[in-house]
């Protein structure tokens, strides 16, 4: 934002690469929500089911391998 003499505010936008206007954007989501919609069910539940299994632990996400060390040492203290 630019503040001009009156007090009033402008704000100014910059063109960059990853600028998109408003028509390119609409087409986006307007090709990927009919992409998804002209996809079978079952290929999204299969989907689901591959990204849920290729992420990692909550655990090592959050506290990295302390969190999985620490996890496997209260282990040992429960056998």
């Amino acid at each position: 934002m630019k503040a001009d003499g009156s007090g009033n505010t402008k704000v100014i936008e910059e063109k960059g690469e990853n600028h998109m206007d408003s028509e390119e954007w609409i087409k986006d989501i307007t090709v990927r929500f009919v992409r998804y919609v002209e996809t079978p069910r079952k290929v999204h539940k299969e989907n689901r089911k591959h990204r849920k299994q290729s992420k990692e632990p909550w655990l090592t996400r959050w506290f990295g391998m302390s969190g999985m060390g620490i996890s496997m040492w209260l282990r040992g203290f429960r056998r």
